[in-house]
């Protein structure tokens, strides 16, 4: 079965959203007539996957006031096109550390069964060290929490994680040790 394919280009924009966008279009039924079709375009965001020198992973407890308090990763909503910027931003605004080492590692069509278009993309920060002060929005809170690759883990399947992306991928090579091994190379170095 596919996934949700991507807004059509002759879409009509019907709403302009501070995070939302609305499209709706006209699109041919089976048995020929015609009907309104509608879905959703947000901003991309990005999703960072810290180390720090001394090999420790940066996971974020976090609480917003609509979507209480849960454990997650550093990052946002992208305020321009330069998605690795974006990634360097929000983890210097959400954890004050800063990295020279970034990698691309998946860009991800979020909830893509859905009527949502949202494209996700994660980057890896490796040799971070904090050398800045948070700059947290009005309606955030946070403490930023070192963990060691196997407590990185077990936090990536608790209920109280919020990225499935990435339990989801974690969880897939749990049982293989090897690749669960390159996996920590590729976070350490």
């Amino acid at each position: 079965m596919k996934g949700f394919k991507k807004i059509p280009s002759h879409a009509k924009l019907v709403f302009k959203g501070v995070l939302h966008d609305v499209y709706q279009w006209q699109q041919v039924m089976f048995d020929g007539s015609t009907s309104t079709f509608e879905a959703l375009k947000r901003k991309p965001s990005v999703t960072i996957i810290a180390s720090t020198k001394q090999g420790m992973l940066l996971v974020v407890d976090e609480e917003q006031p609509y979507n209480g308090r849960n454990l997650c990763l550093p990052g946002g909503i992208a305020e321009s096109d330069d998605l690795l910027s974006e990634a360097k931003r929000e983890l210097a605004e959400e954890t004050g550390y800063l990295s020279n080492d970034w990698q691309y590692y998946a860009m991800t069509d979020v909830l893509n069964y859905s009527k949502l278009e949202w494209e996700s993309c994660f980057y890896i920060a490796r040799n971070c060290s904090l050398q800045t002060q948070k700059k947290l929005d009005p309606g955030e809170k946070n403490k930023v929490l070192l963990c060691s690759f196997q407590e990185f883990i077990d936090i990536s399947q608790s209920v109280d994680f919020s990225n499935s992306f990435l339990s989801n991928t974690i969880q897939s090579i749990m049982a293989d040790s090897q690749r669960l091994e390159e996996f920590r190379k590729i976070l350490l170095g």
